[in-house]
Order: structure tokens, then sequence, then C-alpha cells
């Protein structure tokens, strides 16, 4: 079971990796570790890819909630429950129709005063991109 869940969420690392290629490239995660290009492309920041984003977090979530539990009290559960959680309110927000509902982080709006293209883009590709 343990081998099962570790996989799932290493899946679900690289779905969100490679959905989400700017941020491989700000953790440095080399395209070999993940097995496929992220390097030379950036986000999908259009409506299009928005709604893409929403479907694929509801898959997820079906599929965290069809895993296998481990014993209660375990690290795994844990991760699980709280993977699970995230994945659950950003589809939750992702109803709306806009903003960046990301598990772990939630903007309401697509670009606001600290983030968005205009910032990331250029911070990216200035500061992070080999």
């Amino acid at each position: 079971m343990a081998r099962q869940i570790d996989a799932l969420f290493l899946d679900l690392a690289r779905k969100e990796l490679s959905r989400r290629p700017e941020m491989a490239t700000q953790m440095g995660i080399s395209e070999d570790a993940l097995g496929f290009t992220v390097h030379s492309r950036v986000n999908d920041r259009s409506q299009a890819g928005f709604e893409r984003a929403r479907l694929d977090r509801l898959e997820i979530v079906g599929m965290l909630e069809n895993a296998p539990l481990p014993p209660d009290g375990s690290k795994r559960r844990l991760h699980l429950e709280t993977v699970l959680a995230a994945y659950k309110s950003s589809a939750v927000l992702a109803e709306f129709g806009h903003g960046r509902p990301n598990p772990g982080m939630v903007r309401p709006y697509a670009m606001d005063q600290l983030t968005g293209g205009y910032l990331d883009l250029p911070e990216l590709l200035m500061r992070r991109q080999t």
C-alpha cells in the first residue's frame, strides 16, 4: 500500500509540474528527473488552460478519493488527507471560473499587484531560467 500511495504522489507531482512548467524551472528540477521537457515552456494562462486544469483537478480528486487508505495516524494517511483537502478546495474555487486556484496557493485573480504573467515571466527569464 505504501508503494501505491508514493507512486500516486509522484504521479500527481509530475502532472502539476507538467501543467506548470515555470514551477519546475523555479524549483530547479531537471528534465531528466521529470522525464519530460519543461524548461522551454511557460504556464498556459489562457481560459482554455484554466478549464483543462479545472478538469484535471476534478480527476485528481477522484484518484485521491479512491486511493487505498493507509493506517490511521500514519504519516502517509495525513499526507493523503492533506493533499485531498487541498485539491478539493482548489476544485471548488475553480468553479468560479477565474483566478489561479492551485493546491497550496490560491490567487483570486489571474494577476494582481504582486503576481501574474507580467511579473512572473520576466522574473523567470532573468533570474531562474538556465
